[in-house]
């Protein structure tokens, strides 16, 4: 079961191009890109924009949380660096329909500071604001075989219709027409890409064969 795999930030940025240029008329992928591929760099850069839905975003602040006592009611930006006890968080709003084949992709990095061993992702806040609800979260080092140790930057690449566990969230995500995405507490995060297949693509994407439209959300 292939629920979450690391892969090489170089392909991803080398790889619609290539499908883009030799499979004109082929089905189209739709990417949205949230921050920036720098490698962790110039945080607060236009393309670093954060986007939170507000009930999300009151979870985010709440007074018993990290961002508010210890950051002054700032949210994690994108790119931080040897900073803890900071959470992140952003929304993938306005979604189309996702399919069979959706997947989120995400660059961590662990930050030099303690208890970064047990940071987490988690996918779709489902609480009333102030509660801690997720449809689906799981260890950092689970997802990467184990640990995680500061300065250890990866990618993951988690399929929506069959994550660990073999949870699927997209139908409640298309049910909400959002996506969340919230990492804690001392992981950095570089950028997050969503990819949603084309109508009728998933027997193009078992064989990689489906360009990709890029786009980003502000």
């Amino acid at each position: 079961m292939h629920n979450a795999h690391t892969i090489n930030q170089k392909s991803i940025l080398a790889l619609p191009g290539i499908l883009s240029a030799c499979l004109a008329g082929t089905a189209v992928a739709n990417v949205i890109l949230a921050g920036d591929m720098d490698d962790f760099g110039n945080s607060y850069d236009p393309d670093d924009t954060l986007i939170i839905r507000p009930l999300f975003e009151q979870y985010l602040l709440r007074p018993n949380g990290h961002n508010t006592p210890l950051h002054n009611g700032e949210h994690r930006p994108f790119d931080t660096d040897g900073t803890g006890n900071w959470d992140f968080g952003y929304t993938f709003d306005n979604l189309p329909t996702l399919r069979a084949g959706a997947k989120l992709t995400i660059r961590l990095r662990a930050e030099n500071v303690g208890g970064v061993n047990n940071d987490a992702i988690g996918l779709q806040y489902t609480g009333d604001g102030s509660n801690f609800s997720m449809l689906w979260n799981r260890g950092i080092a689970q997802l990467n075989g184990g640990s995680w140790v500061a300065g250890e930057a990866v990618i993951f690449e988690l399929d929506l219709d069959n994550l660990l566990g073999g949870v699927s969230i997209i139908d409640d995500i298309n049910a909400a027409g959002y996506l969340d995405v919230m990492v804690w507490d001392d992981t950095s995060v570089d950028w997050i890409e969503l990819t949603i297949p084309a109508p009728g693509s998933a027997s193009l994407l078992a064989l990689g064969v489906v360009a990709a439209m890029h786009r980003r959300r502000r």
